[in-house]
Order: C-alpha cells, then structure tokens, then sequence
C-alpha cells in the first residue's frame, strides 16, 4: 500500500498548509525516484504552479474539494 502524501494528509485534516515545506525537504532528503509533483500529491498542473506561485497551494488544494 502506498504511504499517504501532502494533499491526503491535508485534505483529511491532519496537516496544515504550512506543513508542506516539511513535505518538501523530505524529498530533499529522500532517495525516492518521485517526481515533487508526485511526492506531494499534485498533478503536473499543479505542480507547475506551485512551482511558480507557492501562494496559490491553498487554491490549488480547496479545487480539490469542489
């Protein structure tokens, strides 16, 4: 079974949207062969965008819930 990523955990309630500068420094630190996008939980899309507007995570992850 594969571990829950940023956008599970955030999205069941047990993160919060600061959290996810944790999330990236472990993989920084990890030797997983994932890309960013994949290890947070976001589509390349989303990815590509919070790449370049870390501002709008919070939009990207309340579209989710729409």
């Amino acid at each position: 079974m594969m571990s829950k990523n940023f956008v599970d955990v955030y999205l069941s309630g047990d993160a919060a949207l600061s959290d996810v500068d944790n999330w990236v420094e472990a993989w920084h630190l990890s030797s997983t062969e994932l890309s960013l996008d994949a290890f947070l939980g976001l589509t390349p899309e989303e990815g590509k965008v919070f790449a370049e507007h870390p501002e709008q995570l919070h939009a990207i992850l309340r579209s989710r819930t729409n």
